[in-house]
C-alpha cells in the first residue's frame, strides 16, 4: 500500500478546466431540450450546417462541441437563433451517418460554460467560453441542523 510518504513531493497545482478542456469551441444550438452535465446522451440532427459543424468540431477540436439552448429562433436561419449565453461541453463519443442529410450522435455531457465572445465564420458559430463551477447550496439554518420543525398556521396545535 502507498502512504503519504510514498507519494511525490512535488509542488501540485490544481488542474483548471480551461487547462484540460478547450478555451474556443462550435457551438451547435438546441431546441427544447436543454443539456446538462454528467449524462450520456443521443441526439439526431438534420441539415448540412450541422453535419459540418460536427464533422469539424471532431476533426479539428477533439470532438468537443458546445450546445447551446434557443432563446428565440430565428425562423430564416436557425444557426442565427437567439441563444442563451449558457452552455454545456460535450465530448463526442460516436457519430452515426444516418443519411446524406442526417447525422446522430452519442456525445457525454461535461461542464457547462458562458459566453465569453462569439464568432461567426463559413456557416460555423464558434464562441471563446469560460468554464462555470458549481456552488455549494447555502447552508441550512440553525433551526433544520437541530432537527426542530417548523410551524404554520396550519399545524394542528393542542
Amino acid at each position: 500500500m502507498f502512504g503519504k510518504k510514498d507519494m511525490p513531493q512535488e509542488n501540485t497545482k490544481p488542474v483548471l478546466l480551461s487547462d484540460v478542456y478547450p478555451d474556443y469551441i462550435p457551438v451547435i444550438p438546441l431546441e427544447n431540450r436543454p443539456v446538462f452535465p454528467g449524462i450520456t446522451i443521443p441526439l439526431t440532427f438534420t441539415g448540412k450546417r450541422f453535419i459540418d459543424t460536427i464533422t469539424k468540431s471532431v476533426e479539428n477540436h477533439e470532438g468537443f462541441l458546445g450546445l447551446v439552448l434557443v432563446k428565440k429562433a430565428n425562423s430564416h436561419d436557425f444557426f442565427a437563433s437567439d441563444l442563451y449565453h449558457v452552455g454545456t461541453l460535450v465530448k463526442i463519443i460516436k457519430v452515426i451517418q444516418q443519411t446524406e442529410n442526417s447525422i446522430q450522435l452519442f456525445a457525454q455531457s461535461l461542464q457547462r460554460f458562458e459566453l465569453v465572445r462569439e464568432s461567426r465564420k463559413t456557416d460555423t458559430t464558434s464562441w471563446e467560453i469560460k468554464y462555470l463551477y458549481d456552488q455549494k447550496p447555502e447552508k441550512r439554518s440553525e433551526e433544520r441542523r437541530e432537527g426542530k420543525e417548523c410551524r404554520s398556521r396550519w399545524s394542528a396545535e393542542k
